[in-house]
């Protein structure tokens, strides 16, 4: 290998750490406070597609009751038209 690609490399790698280092040592509790913003962010929505879940969900029950609801219907008047 070049040892200019490897001097290269090297700065690249020395320069990365450096900024790591400057980017922790400079603001660790805005680093902190944008962890539990994150973490807020990723909780609010996943609460948020529980909701619509739990939404879907209540429908589908209330269209499913309302389909049963008709039928019994419709089947209690055939059975009385039969009867009588």
């Amino acid at each position: 290998m070049d040892p200019l690609i490897v001097g290269i490399l090297i700065a690249l790698i020395v320069l990365m750490i450096l900024v790591l280092i400057l980017l922790l040592r400079r603001h660790p509790g805005d680093l902190s406070a944008r962890f539990d913003a994150s973490i807020k962010e990723q909780f609010l929505a996943f609460q948020s597609d529980i909701h619509k879940e739990l939404n879907t969900t209540r429908e589908e029950v209330v269209r499913s009751k309302d389909l049963i609801s008709e039928h019994t219907e419709s089947t209690e008047s055939t059975e009385s038209r039969v009867s009588s």
